[in-house]
């Protein structure tokens, strides 16, 4: 036993300076570094992650942290359209995807299931506005931006989609789209609204029909009563007529 630990130290004296001369360091169990480690091979904002064995890894092109924005890129930064790529130089924090090869899929999905009873949501966009002098022209918790730039044609074209299916039990109201409305709990507000619909627009290309609201035709797909559009209670006015 005790040639074994002898040949074992032996070993170690004569490998150490060959170790220190590849800069290999043999560590056994957790090692605490009194400065921070410098990676040379690794580039500027890449996070690291465990590669294939575990092998410290990094991509930097499709994961990236940027110190001056304080903000991280997951997927691409480059290869988009003109509208996208200011988009995303605009922007702290992105997970982007580019599909050249035009597969189905889908860029960002949550998922949450729960089987519970108390309020949840999927997800959540807040936004705090916390500026004390000047005016902010938009203040928007979540925005839908939709885009067609290819040459090609497309049916549906849309920044916000909703679609809500009942499969069992009993549903009291089922949306695709619900808007809370509005609520004041101070300060001065001029125009309050559950929903608002700005002017279409026009700078270039034709345009065949321009509607504010389109509403489709209902199906009678059963019940006591199918309109287009129900209102309960409360005055209303169209075309500057009040009824």
């Amino acid at each position: 036993m005790r040639q074994r630990f002898l040949i074992v130290g032996v070993l170690a004296v004569v490998l150490a300076p060959a170790l220190r001369a590849q800069n290999v360091v043999p560590f056994a169990g957790p090692v605490t570094f009194t400065s921070a480690p410098t990676f040379s091979t690794m580039s500027l904002g890449s996070v690291f992650f465990a590669g294939a064995g575990g092998v410290l890894t990094e991509n930097n092109a499709n994961f990236f942290w940027d110190a001056s924005k304080v903000g991280l890129t997951v997927g691409p930064r480059t290869g988009f359209a003109a509208k996208a790529t200011a988009d995303l130089a605009a922007t702290r924090s992105t997970y982007s995807w580019l599909n050249p090869s035009g597969a189905q899929g889908t860029g960002l999905m949550v998922i949450s299931q729960d089987n519970g009873t108390v309020f949840s949501d999927a997800a959540i966009a807040i936004f705090v506005s916390t500026h004390a002098a000047g005016t902010r022209l938009d203040e928007e918790a979540f925005e839908g931006d939709a885009f067609h730039h290819g040459a090609g044609d497309a049916t549906n074209l849309t920044g916000v989609g909703g679609y809500a299916e009942t499969n069992a039990g009993t549903v009291t109201t089922a949306a695709g789209l619900l808007s809370y409305g509005f609520v004041s709990s101070g300060g001065a507000t001029t125009t309050g609204a559950g929903l608002i619909l700005n002017g279409n627009q026009l700078s270039a290309g034709t345009v065949a029909n321009s509607y504010g609201l389109l509403i489709r035709a209902q199906p009678l797909i059963g019940g006591t009563e199918t309109f287009s559009i129900k209102t309960l209670g409360g005055p209303h006015e169209l075309g500057g007529v009040v009824n």
